[in-house]
């Protein structure tokens, strides 16, 4: 439509590529891993979009020293895409990172927390939620700095929960939705926060639309908004959005040489023995307990197997 940019930004924690260092001191780089990035990564390559100003934006961090390096250098770029890769503070990411993002977020929302022991809210939280801001702080400042003029910004998922509110205080040209790839907790479990980073979070995420992959998860983030907010709190509406894999991608790895060839080896190894097969991922969220305690349980009952 007349007056709306022509393209679109992307902001997440991990990045599309990931850079390495090779023996001459130059940089290679190559796709990054994750489920963002696999189902993501197809929708804004690939077009014949070749300006600059028109090329799609991805905003990320720099995941390690090989992506800072590059950074650094003033190579981490890739053709076709406009990419910002983050030098964030080592100390402030891990803590942003493994310690609110994942010990903390992650287990409220999908209910993991073991809450007679779990989590501490102690010294070393409270320089963890510092370390959450600055490093939301940098996407938002990323984010205002480099958006042209009503671009269209898609931010992702729980590490960067502050950002849209941020970005709507200093941007509110930019059309701003933040989307979370995982459930959200309900008013009870919201509780279990800080009153004010619970705030703080609601408040920001409420400032923009905001998507989630079910109807449930989206159900439960209002009621959670309502919850530390106040009924009488604006809140910006909130929609479902399933996001599958791109099935030309997976029939390509499927039929690929290197699958091909694991497919023959995983043949030579099992020989006519029975075999059972599970893919996981070694996730408390994702069942891996109970899968273990499942085979186990086979186990008992088919001592013959």
């Amino acid at each position: 439509p007349p007056g709306i940019a022509p393209r679109m930004m992307l902001v997440t924690h991990r990045g599309p590529y990931r850079f390495s260092v090779q023996d001459d001191g130059s940089f290679a780089s190559a796709r990054g891993a994750g489920g963002i990035v696999s189902a993501l990564l197809p929708l804004v390559t690939g077009t014949d979009r070749g300006a600059d100003d028109e090329r799609q934006a991805w905003v990320a961090a720099a995941i390690n020293d090989d992506d800072r390096g590059a950074v650094a250098a003033g190579v981490a770029t890739v053709p076709g895409l406009d990419l910002h890769l983050l030098d964030l503070d080592p100390s402030l990411h891990r803590m942003h990172y493994d310690v609110i993002s994942n010990a903390v977020l992650w287990f409220l929302y999908h209910g993991l927390f073991d809450l007679p022991r779990r989590p501490r809210f102690d010294e070393h939280l409270r320089e963890a939620w510092e370390g959450y801001v600055a490093v939301n702080t940098t996407f938002a400042d990323a984010i205002a700095e480099t958006a042209v003029d009503r671009e269209q910004v898609l931010v992702h998922d729980y590490h960067l929960a502050l950002v849209p509110g941020m970005v709507r205080a200093g941007r509110p040209d930019l059309r701003i939705t933040h989307f979370t790839h995982t459930p959200f907790c309900g008013p009870n479990s919201i509780r279990v926060l800080p009153t004010d980073m619970a705030e703080a979070i609601c408040r920001s995420m409420a400032a923009v639309p905001c998507g989630f992959h079910t109807d449930r998860w989206a159900r439960a983030y209002i009621a959670s908004a309502a919850e530390i907010l106040g009924a009488d709190h604006p809140v910006a509406p909130s929609y479902p959005a399933p996001l599958g894999p791109d099935p030309v991608a997976l029939a390509e790895l499927a039929t690929s040489p290197a699958a091909v060839q694991a497919a023959a080896e995983l043949d030579e190894l099992v020989g006519d023995r029975k075999l059972v097969f599970r893919s996981d991922r070694i996730d408390l969220s994702k069942n891996i307990v109970r899968g273990f305690h499942i085979y186990n349980h086979l186990l008992v009952t088919h001592p013959e197997w």
